[in-house]
């Protein structure tokens, strides 16, 4: 986990939404508060910023069915992963919503091809799920693979994208 300062948090139909960043930047989204209670409670405060506002703002209205893509691209702090995760991390925010591509297609997407299970573990290591959407990522056998915190997260967001049965 990026240091971060402060943290605000959003109840969701999914779960706790815990949203974590300086005053300037994004750094952390946590899905549930098992996973939050693991990583993160003891560093940071409770405490708003614009920035952190705006990541809640738009992702209540994502979780309301009122939007379908973020506008907080320059305000995500990505610095944490090394160049080929940042490059797995960028490529997955150009998966639309309520869309679903392969490990292979991402890798391939981003000049990788042949290195989907490092593909894979990049985008198990992605700090800012559903803005950086690594639950559209499944397997190319259409299996829904595997997701930080549990599956039942993962098919929760794409069937509120629509994109799983």
């Amino acid at each position: 986990m990026t240091k971060a300062q402060s943290f605000v948090y959003l109840d969701t139909s999914v779960d706790k939404i815990f949203i974590a960043g300086t005053q300037d930047l994004i750094t952390n989204v946590f899905i549930g508060e098992k996973r939050f209670q693991k990583e993160a409670h003891l560093l940071l405060e409770e405490r708003s910023s614009p920035v952190l506002e705006k990541a809640m703002s738009q992702l209540s209205e994502y979780f309301a069915g009122k939007r379908t893509s973020f506008d907080l691209k320059r305000d995500l702090d990505l610095s944490i992963g090394t160049n080929f995760q940042q490059a797995v991390w960028h490529g997955l925010m150009d998966i639309p919503y309520g869309e679903t591509r392969s490990y292979a297609w991402l890798a391939a997407h981003i000049g990788k091809e042949g290195s989907s299970r490092a593909v894979g573990n990049a985008n198990g290591a992605n700090p800012i799920p559903i803005i950086v959407p690594c639950h559209r990522v499944v397997l190319s056998s259409g299996g829904l693979g595997g997701f930080t915190g549990g599956l039942h997260y993962k098919e929760a967001l794409l069937g509120l994208e629509g994109s799983w049965p």
